[in-house]
């Protein structure tokens, strides 16, 4: 697809070679074919909620235990930056430090932003026919083997290199000479209990991960009445559909408890190597939902898939059937479906999500990894879950205060 900033490049390159430049004409303006948005952040850190900044720190209010105290939830040091923008410091007595110092990144480029564009819901990976579909997308995945999943044999060894080595991603790691496209993110959250005396009770927990790198995650956003896939209107919907994928890589997450002031931190678990492919919602075959309840929260669902002993049931996998495209025939009988949704086979799209978590260890932050466990150190083990399918899901935010 062609986007609007490659036409820019043009201009840029033309100019730089002192080409003539002339206005497009009417035809000129006709063979344009580009849509949507690229979004491209150079030189990008961010950083709220400094110890010495307390009008930035992010609190939640209004939360109570089971007997009653009052409980103040602080997101303080949020920082997004570029490789090595935290770091946990000995500092000689026995204790650790989190120094959060984020340097820059780049968040896209010029060849390969983020997209904000518009999908023909026609599209076989989008499967929202005669539809218009907003997506937000970041890089795309390099498929290997034509595979681009996360989690399966071919793709351990790519896992387990780490993310400087694996060719799939996009998004470049920082050189010597590129201050990279792969983000260190992390924050510190602080539970504040307020005990009878009035002076709180500290919980804080922080949480650092490095490198991470999110090619392929996409937001498809369309509005449906019809959903049900009915004529009739009682059966008819207003409300907004999604797909959400949400692909992440990190070579390292560490979770510690520290004190308020980021001093005093304890053992960490360590995981060397996070990666997570999940699936909200496939097209208009199982969409994701998005609403807010008449007492104002937030609620996601995924639908079920539909039963074909209803009407609704079978009116809907009659028009999964009519939406195929020319040559299709991966829902030709109901059997078929749903063999080809349990498969992961449905052309186009994936249905399965997968979670790799990789030697996680619990050991002081300080410590250097690689060149294996310290004594003392726990290993918890390396897990996997692959082929996990949501049937059926809703959350929804509740008010627990007051």
């Amino acid at each position: 697809m062609k986007r609007p900033v490659a036409l820019f490049s043009g201009l840029f390159i033309s100019a730089s070679l002192c080409a003539d430049m002339a206005p497009l004409t009417d035809d000129d303006m006709s063979q344009v074919e580009g849509s949507g948005l690229g979004v491209v952040l150079e030189d990008f850190s961010f950083h709220a909620g400094a110890e010495t900044d307390n009008e930035s720190v992010f609190r939640i209010t209004g939360i109570k235990t089971s007997d009653g105290r009052d409980v103040n939830i602080e997101v303080d040091n949020f920082f997004i930056g570029g490789k090595d923008s935290a770091s946990f410091v000995d500092n000689g007595d026995g204790t650790t430090s989190f120094i959060v110092n984020p340097t820059g990144v780049n968040i896209g480029r010029l060849n390969n932003p983020i997209s904000i564009n518009q999908r023909d819901g026609d599209d076989i990976d989008v499967r929202a026919p005669n539809k218009g579909v907003l997506e937000i997308a970041q890089p795309e995945l390099k498929a290997i083997n034509g595979d681009p999943v996360w989690i399966g044999a071919t793709m351990d060894p790519c896992l387990k290199a780490g993310a400087a080595e694996c060719s799939k991603f996009q998004s470049r790691e920082a050189t010597a000479d590129y201050i990279g496209e792969r983000i260190d993110i992390g924050l510190e959250l602080n539970a504040e209990i307020i005990n009878g005396s009035g002076d709180p009770e500290d919980s804080p927990l922080t949480i650092y991960m490095k490198e991470a790198v999110f090619d392929g995650s996409y937001m498809r956003l369309w509005g449906d009445e019809t959903a049900t896939g009915s004529e009739i209107e009682a059966d008819q919907r207003h409300i907004t559909l999604a797909n959400i994928r949400l692909n992440m890589y990190t070579p390292e997450i560490y979770i510690a408890s520290c004190g308020v002031d980021g001093t005093k931190c304890g053992d960490a678990v360590h995981i060397k190597h996070f990666a997570l492919d999940l699936i909200v919602g496939v097209g208009e075959i199982q969409p994701a939902s998005l609403s807010v309840t008449s007492d104002g929260n937030f609620q996601l669902e995924v639908e079920a898939l539909p039963n074909p002993t209803t009407s609704e049931g079978s009116r809907r996998l009659e028009l999964i059937r009519n939406d195929q495209s020319d040559g299709m025939t991966w829902a030709a009988t109901d059997k078929e479906f749903y063999e080809n949704y349990y498969n992961d086979t449905i052309p186009g799209v994936k249905t399965k999500s997968n979670l790799y978590i990789g030697d996680p260890t619990i050991s002081n932050p300080t410590f250097e990894t690689a060149g294996g466990l310290k004594v003392g150190d726990t290993y918890l083990g390396t897990s996997r879950i692959e082929g996990l399918q949501i049937q059926y899901l809703k959350m929804t935010t509740h008010d627990i205060g007051g």
